[in-house]
């Protein structure tokens, strides 16, 4: 080995080392910023940063099954009540925050449900530590800012299992342009592998193009029971009535998480890991031959789908 090839090496390795370090740096600064900033907001008056369109998604979960008690849309509107939910929308969810909007637009009369509710209010103000990392794992589920994801429950329920042909072709042309590479010549081998990207990142698109929105759906409902497993994981004491729900909802659904590894997850702090996930799946597409395979796993599952909806909410 040259001296030349050693500074080579020693320049890679230490720029790796720099890549490494910044990102790992700026993941930890993101995670401190939003705990800060769920302490910060806690308790105060929202200020809504939507837009209309996404402010309409909102609704639709209220809207899609209306109960007897629910607000007609002209006494809504007489008594501003989106500018109401608009200033209390403290949540970091998309199942919080269209809950949220469930419960001011059907009010509940019974005052036991009412007790309830005071009684959760009370317990995450006086346990700050439980309530806190509870409002992370709900952040890390996210928010769905394209969608209603209950719009699309049923649609995933009839959709057909898509072929995974075209899929695994990616993956044989990026490995043969790799052995060609290495066994038969370099030059070729590199352009073969241009070749096979390209052709990977082109398919990877046009493909999750045309199941976007249920690819959205699946991938949100994955990322709730994931959340609903990591509640149930702290064994809160005041929660111990939705930890029995959530755990016979996890049980139920649990060959979709157990096959739902790989899937996209929105990559909420900015981790390294994610970030090499990320061009992972478009250069293998392991995340939509994840998803074909996921979809005959909802068959029959639309109950239980809303049930971790309404608890988580």
């Amino acid at each position: 080995m040259t001296d030349t090839d050693l500074e080579i090496i020693v320049f890679v390795l230490l720029a790796v080392a720099i890549g490494v370090y910044v990102c790992v740096s700026s993941s930890i600064k993101r995670k401190k910023a939003a705990e800060n900033a769920i302490k910060k907001a806690w308790g105060k008056r929202v200020v809504y940063k939507g837009t209309d369109e996404s402010f309409e998604y909102i609704s639709h979960y209220a809207k899609g099954n209306p109960s007897e008690s629910m607000i007609d849309d002209i006494t809504w509107n007489d008594l501003g009540m989106d500018e109401v939910f608009k200033c209390i929308n403290n949540t970091n969810s998309s199942v919080g925050q269209e809950y949220l909007y469930k419960m001011l637009r059907e009010p509940v009369a019974d005052a036991e449900k009412l007790h309830e509710l005071d009684r959760l209010a009370d317990e995450f103000t006086a346990n700050e530590k439980e309530r806190i990392t509870i409002q992370k794992i709900f952040m890390n589920m996210g928010k769905s800012r394209k969608i209603a994801v209950t719009d699309y429950i049923g649609y995933i329920m009839d959709i057909e299992q898509g072929s995974n042909i075209v899929h695994y072709l990616a993956w044989v042309f990026l490995i043969a342009s790799i052995l060609v590479t290495v066994l038969v010549t370099p030059v070729l081998g590199i352009w073969l592998c241009i070749a096979a990207i390209a052709f990977s990142i082109i398919t990877y698109y046009k493909y999750k193009a045309a199941v976007d929105r249920y690819f959205i759906c699946v991938n949100h409902i994955v990322k709730l029971l994931m959340g609903a497993k990591k509640i149930t994981a702290l064994n809160i004491d005041f929660l111990g009535e939705y930890n029995d729900k959530l755990k016979n909802i996890s049980e139920e659904l649990s060959d979709i998480t157990k096959r739902s590894w790989l899937l996209e997850t929105g990559n909420v702090d900015g981790s390294i890991a994610e970030i090499l996930l990320d061009y992972l799946r478009m250069l293998t597409h392991v995340d939509l031959i994840k998803f074909n395979n996921l979809i005959k796993l909802f068959n029959d599952k639309e109950d239980y789908i809303y049930e971790l909806i309404d608890t988580l909410g």
